[in-house]
């Protein structure tokens, strides 16, 4: 946002204010859908949404659209949040309850690492590009790599919820 649009760090930060919203929000429809639903239909959903967030934000960077681009970074936390209770569901029920607290932690890691590691190899491909059609480009590699989550995603089993 500061590169394509020029924006001052303080309304970048407002601009991206929807992103943490939806996700807040599309988690606890999440939660309320993983154990109706099943963990795979959750998890797919979420990750064919975030990938055609990308394609959205992608669009919306290279045509200088900032409302198509803050779309699509709304409907990436979106996507992302409705998986955060399958994965979080799924990880701590393959534990048993003296490991609840290591399997909550490792999570936590795992996605903190997750993002430190994509922002610092997004950074280095933009390099100093600015052009919107680079920006494109990696949101189309982001929606990728979300597909190829999608289609592991439906190898998952799900477990009959015990009544």
């Amino acid at each position: 946002l500061a590169r394509l649009w020029g924006f001052r760090p303080t309304i970048i930060g407002l601009l991206m204010l929807p992103r943490p919203l939806t996700f807040a929000l599309a988690a606890r429809l999440g939660g309320h859908h993983d154990p109706l639903r099943g963990a795979k239909k959750v998890a797919v959903t979420g990750m064919l949404v975030f990938a055609g967030a990308m394609v959205i934000a992608g669009i919306g960077a290279q045509q200088h659209w900032l409302f198509v681009f803050i779309s699509g970074a709304a409907l990436a936390g979106a996507g992302s949040g409705y998986i955060r209770a399958a994965v979080t569901n799924a990880v701590t029920t393959a534990v048993g309850d003296q490991d609840l607290g290591i399997a909550g932690g490792t999570i936590n890691m795992v996605q903190q690492v997750g993002a430190a590691l994509g922002i610092t190899v997004l950074t280095a491909l933009m390099g100093d590009h600015v052009d919107g059609t680079w920006f494109l480009f990696l949101h189309l590699g982001a929606a990728a790599v979300a597909i190829v989550a999608a289609l592991l995603a439906t190898r998952i089993v799900d477990q009959p919820t015990p009544v």
